[in-house]
């Protein structure tokens, strides 16, 4: 379940790390207060993913399981 989770705080900082540029256009227009409210959004819904994971891990643990070993 950790790897899990620091595979996807990994996946979500590239993520990030590549679409900051897009972010930044597609929010310009925005309001401060707007922006805050969609990244704001964004977490709450990212955090409710790691909370539903954890909750019922069996859904996605043949994607990130080592079966090599």
């Amino acid at each position: 379940m950790y790897n899990y989770i620091s595979f996807l705080s990994v996946l979500f900082m590239v993520l990030n790390l590549l679409t900051i540029r897009v972010l930044y256009r597609l929010f310009k227009p925005f309001s401060y207060h707007r922006r805050l409210s969609i990244l704001m959004i964004l977490l709450i819904s990212f955090l409710l993913m790691i909370e539903f994971e954890k909750k019922s891990p069996i859904v996605y643990v043949h994607l990130f399981t080592d079966t090599r070993s």
